[in-house]
């Protein structure tokens, strides 16, 4: 409808551009000529309040338009920060998970040496118990070995208290049951020395073969 009435306008305007001076003068002898200058001035007034409404458009269009732009750069400011953000962000993310999986190797490792550690205590352990068992073992050998020289050297004072100033031929002819009872404490003893010099034997055998077993060669 605006270009309709544009277009009406603009030839109102072309007539009255043809129109002579005389013509004017003319016009108030004419009927009609007086209205139709009323209606190309109104006609003008019109045109000139559209093109004035049209251009205050215009300016706030333009003025909108520029917000917009300013908006779209703070947005693509904004956009740009939050990438460059989102970026770090995954780097930091990408450092964080290989410092987790560094931190579970090592994890893992130090668990592997307790475990290292705990089997050697266990070992160890049970070797000193073994060691503690050969230790009593030992000194109950070295009192048995004790009390067996104290007897000998009580049957050997006996024997001497018995013999003490006599000559060979009557040792011969002293009572049996003297002699006899010297003979099987002495026997006694013996055999004691004997059992005990074969278990220290074996025990012997024994410890050559822990010697040369993984337990002793661990605690070696």
């Amino acid at each position: 409808m605006l270009k309709f009435k544009s277009s009406g306008i603009a030839q109102y305007l072309l007539v009255l551009m043809f129109v002579t001076p005389s013509g004017f003068a003319d016009a108030p002898r004419k009927a009609g000529g007086d209205q139709a200058v009323r209606k190309a001035q109104y006609l003008l007034r019109q045109l000139s309040e559209e093109k004035n409404k049209l251009q205050t458009q215009n300016n706030q269009l333009e003025t909108e338009l520029t917000e917009l732009k300013k908006k779209l750069a703070k947005v693509k400011k904004t956009l740009g920060k939050t990438n460059k953000k989102l970026d770090q962000s995954r780097s930091s993310n990408s450092q964080l998970v290989e410092r987790v999986k560094s931190d579970r190797d090592r994890m893992q490792e130090i668990l592997n040496k307790y475990r290292q550690a705990a089997q050697m205590l266990r070992i160890e352990k049970s070797n000193v118990a073994l060691l503690k068992n050969a230790v009593g073992e030992r000194n109950n050998w070295i009192d048995k070995c004790k009390a067996n020289n104290d007897s000998l050297y009580e049957v050997n004072l006996e024997l001497l208290g018995k013999y003490k100033d006599k000559s060979a031929w009557q040792a011969l002819k002293q009572d049996e049951p003297v002699t006899g009872l010297g003979n099987v404490k002495l026997e006694v003893i013996v055999d004691n020395y004997r059992f005990r010099i074969e278990d220290l034997q074996v025990a012997d055998f024994k410890k050559n073969d822990e010697e040369n077993s993984p337990v002793t060669s661990s605690i070696q």
